[in-house]
């Protein structure tokens, strides 16, 4: 439920505000300890040979990949909200909005269970895609044309945005894809030939993953910012909490 009147049976909810400032200040945090706890990772594994895996930002299914997972999935929240409100009163690319809802949820699961990855062998056999290849990890060929298709189908969507909004959407998606797709390909040459204690391939990787994560704060910013000014006020209930987006 959205928008409810300021009335008394609000009271019996335990409210939650969320500015955009104090929220991305909380992101920042929680991503520089993690990203901290991953350089400790390569000390104790360079150092000592000790491989700490839960705290890898490389690695599947742990508690770096989990933590981008909710990125994702507080992104896909925050759309979920700006795409109610536009539905609600037939705005302008409300349709978008969802569907870019839609997508990061989807990229939430994809993050943690890494559906992507099992496109790697099928498409790598099908165009005989060796070691040493920019596009050894092949998913990045369906990926990168999903890309391009729906990027040329968001121009519009992109110049209707007021302009630093427009900026914002565009630095985030910049860092975000430079980090996922050109990294992930710069990683994807040393892959298969090099053990994985390779200096460079540990720096791809980490730059890859550092920036997902750069991106995705800035996003949040971003769409923070864009409730807190267009929708100054909008409250959500969710089983006993009222959530509350407000300027800062």
């Amino acid at each position: 439920m959205m928008d409810m009147p300021m009335n008394r049976k609000l009271k019996q909810y335990h409210e939650l505000l969320l500015r955009p400032k104090k929220v991305s200040l909380f992101f920042c945090i929680a991503t520089a300890i993690v990203i901290l706890a991953h350089f400790f990772h390569l000390f104790m594994y360079y150092g000592y040979h000790h491989y700490l895996g839960i705290i890898d930002l490389n690695r599947e299914q742990n508690i770096p990949t989990l933590y981008s997972a909710l990125l994702l999935l507080f992104c896909g929240g925050l759309l979920y909200v700006i795409s109610i409100r536009k539905l609600r009163y037939n705005e302008k690319h409300r349709i978008l909005w969802l569907i870019l809802c839609i997508i990061f949820v989807f990229l939430a699961f994809d993050e943690y269970f890494r559906i992507h990855d099992s496109l790697r062998e099928p498409v790598r056999d099908l165009l005989e895609i060796g070691k040493g290849s920019v596009f050894y990890f092949a998913w990045v060929l369906p990926y990168g044309i999903l890309l391009i298709i729906f990027g040329a189908a968001y121009i519009g969507f992109l110049r209707d945005l007021p302009g630093n909004y427009r900026n914002l959407f565009f630095i985030s998606g910049v860092i975000y894809v430079t980090g996922a797709l050109v990294f992930e390909m710069l990683g994807a040459t040393r892959a298969g030939l090099y053990p994985r204690s390779d200096y460079l391939y540990a720096f791809w990787t980490t730059m890859e993953e550092i920036l997902e994560l750069v991106g995705l704060m800035i996003f949040i910013y971003t769409l923070m910012s864009y409730i807190a000014e267009f929708y100054n006020g909008t409250r959500l209930i969710i089983k006993g909490f009222s959530v509350r987006f407000l300027k800062d």
